[in-house]
């Protein structure tokens, strides 16, 4: 019986635990940075293109953090362009698997 009420106050003290704390990823305020056409680049977006640039390349690491953002906001930016003027001359909704195979 002590073990039981043991048990069942343990398992109160984990679930007061689990939903007191936040487990929210996101500390930052998500902000719309730009918009290309109907494209928006956000600050997540400009910190996902950081991490991804400092994973092909790791010399980015060694530049100030400032910088890299910088080339991550350029990379993302040139991406957007791209992609508008790829979908003027392509429709890409055609394209499916047996096309690309």
């Amino acid at each position: 019986m002590i073990i039981k009420k043991k048990f069942k106050n343990l398992l109160l003290i984990i679930f007061i635990f689990f939903s007191t704390v936040n487990f929210s990823k996101s500390y930052e305020e998500v902000k719309i940075l730009y918009k290309i056409d109907d494209k928006i680049i956000t600050n997540l977006d400009v910190i996902n293109e950081y991490n991804y640039l400092i994973a092909l390349n790791n010399d980015l690491a060694n530049l100030e953090k400032k910088e890299s953002l910088k080339i991550a906001e350029g990379s993302l930016i040139r991406e957007k362009i791209k992609f508008n003027e790829l979908i003027k001359y392509v429709e890409i909704e055609k394209f499916n698997d047996e096309n690309l195979n």
